[in-house]
């Protein structure tokens, strides 16, 4: 492949990149928010071990 081929297509592909860039940004951001908003939820059981387990799969005391 020639030189100037070769910045060629850099040069068509550069858009495509940086907007791919940009969206997994946008994503990891959005998901660093959703860490930050969970991480404030407290714990709906803190003291787990002195009840009943949960039942994993109703989601009732077992």
């Amino acid at each position: 492949m020639s030189l100037s081929r070769t910045a060629r297509l850099i040069e068509a592909t550069n858009p495509v990149l940086t907007m791919i860039d940009s969206l997994f940004s946008q994503q990891e951001e959005r998901n660093q928010v959703v860490y930050e908003m969970a991480s404030r939820i407290p714990d709906p059981e803190p003291d787990i071990g002195e009840r009943e387990p949960l039942n994993q799969i109703t989601g009732g005391l077992s």
